[in-house]
């Protein structure tokens, strides 16, 4: 039984594929690292603008939304029918809300842009009494 020799052909020829092997092993290994390296600063790139442009509608859509609740703000609360036609209107260009209404604070909503079956009351309403309490600091 032979034993183990460098010297016999078989394990020279061994020897010889695997140094011929081993560099593009290694080169494919190193080529697949930086592939993914670049795959992962592309998604924390896209993560970033994606991130960008969310904030940038968000800010956009607080804003709209401060602007339109200054508009209702300055509702004649003695002009119901009018009242209702200028908030039945502002539904149709802001259609992402379902309903727009103006209430005295602790009262009945006296105006909205759609027909209200039944009188509805904003005082056990804690979101609609909640921004007209006293802001209490972070200190």
């Amino acid at each position: 039984m032979p034993g183990f020799s460098f010297a016999s052909l078989c394990v020279r020829l061994t020897l010889l594929v695997l140094l011929a092997v081993l560099p593009a092993l290694a080169l494919t290994f190193y080529n697949a690292e930086q592939a993914r390296q670049r795959a992962v600063t592309e998604a924390q790139a896209s993560a970033q603008r994606l991130t960008r442009l969310t904030a940038s509608n968000v800010a956009q859509f607080v804003e709209g939304a401060r602007q339109l609740l200054v508009a209702i703000s300055r509702f004649n609360r003695h002009d119901v029918v009018g009242c209702d036609a200028l908030l039945a209107d502002l539904l149709t260009q802001y259609p992402h809300y379902a309903n727009l209404g103006v209430a005295e604070a602790g009262s009945d909503i006296f105006c909205s842009g759609l027909p209200l079956s039944a009188p509805l009351s904003a005082a056990d309403r804690m979101n609609l009494s909640t921004p007209t309490a006293p802001r209490r600091g972070l200190n």
